[in-house]
């Protein structure tokens, strides 16, 4: 529960009931990490869940790839 509070007050997007936590917790950590090794490009394998770590790279300029093997339908 501390490591969802420190990165939903970075984050504040993320501070709602209920949700995916898990893959919010996952998606924050991901934002962090480039926050820390600056990337001008990120691929992600298996983003089927949503575009989080997708969009958050093309707000800040990143060119970014998402495979998508799983050929999972998470929304319809």
């Amino acid at each position: 529960m501390d490591l969802w509070w420190r990165l939903t007050g970075l984050y504040p997007q993320f501070r709602k009931m209920p949700g995916a936590i898990l893959k919010d917790i996952g998606a924050m950590m991901i934002f962090e990490f480039l926050k820390a090794n600056p990337a001008s490009q990120v691929m992600e394998f298996g983003q089927g869940y949503s575009r989080l770590v997708a969009d958050h790279c093309l707000e800040r300029g990143m060119r970014y790839t998402g495979v998508d093997d799983q050929n999972a339908v998470f929304f319809t």
